[in-house]
C-alpha cells in the first residue's frame, strides 16, 4: 500500500509539473505581440482565393483561408504559393500548399504556419509548380550583414576595430 500512494504522490507531482511547464509555455508565446496583417496580395481572379485570418507575431505568424474552384474544369497538380516579405520589400521566403486534385465547385482550406520574422506584406501566388526566388548576393562583408538590428550597428564598429587591432601589429 505504501509504493501505491508514492506512485501516486508521484504521479500527482508529474500532472502538476506538465500543467506548470505548459502555463509558462503559454506565457512565453504570449508575450509577442500579436496583430492582423492586411497587407496581402491575391494575384489570381480564379479559382477564387479567400484569406480569412492571417495572423502575425515578430517571430512567425499564421495564414488561413479557402480556395474556391469555380473555373468550370477539373484542376490538377498546381500550387499555392505564399511569398513573405519585410517593410523594406526584402523578400523574406516562401511557403507552399500543394494541390493535387481540384473538383468543379470543391472548396479547399488552407492553413500556412512560418516562422519568419518581421513580415509585413504577403503575396499570394497560384502556380503550375513552385517558382525560386533569386535573393541578391552581395559581395562584402558588410552588405552580407543585417543592419536592421540596433544592437548590430552599435557592435560592428567595435568588432572592426579590434580585429584590425589583432590583424595589423
Amino acid at each position: 500500500m505504501g509504493t501505491l500512494k508514492k506512485f501516486f504522490r508521484y504521479f500527482l507531482l508529474f500532472i502538476a509539473l506538465f500543467i506548470f511547464v505548459q502555463v509558462l509555455r503559454e506565457l512565453s508565446l504570449k508575450k509577442d505581440e500579436e496583430r492582423y496583417l492586411s497587407n496581402y496580395t491575391v494575384n489570381v481572379n480564379s479559382p477564387k482565393i479567400l484569406v480569412t485570418t492571417s495572423r502575425v507575431t515578430d517571430n512567425g505568424g499564421i495564414i488561413k483561408g479557402y480556395i474556391f474552384n469555380e473555373t468550370g474544369e477539373h484542376i490538377k497538380d498546381k500550387v499555392l504559393q505564399f511569398d513573405f516579405y519585410d517593410k523594406n520589400n526584402k523578400y523574406l521566403g516562401t511557403e507552399v500548399k500543394q494541390i493535387n486534385y481540384f473538383n468543379v465547385k470543391e472548396k479547399i482550406n488552407f492553413d500556412i504556419s512560418y516562422t519568419y520574422k518581421k513580415v509585413d506584406r504577403i503575396e499570394v501566388l497560384y502556380l503550375d509548380e513552385a517558382l525560386e526566388h533569386k535573393e541578391e548576393k552581395s559581395n562584402d562583408i558588410i552588405g552580407m550583414l543585417n543592419t536592421d538590428n540596433e544592437t548590430v550597428k552599435m557592435v560592428l564598429p567595435v568588432v572592426a576595430v579590434l580585429t584590425m587591432v589583432m590583424i595589423i601589429p
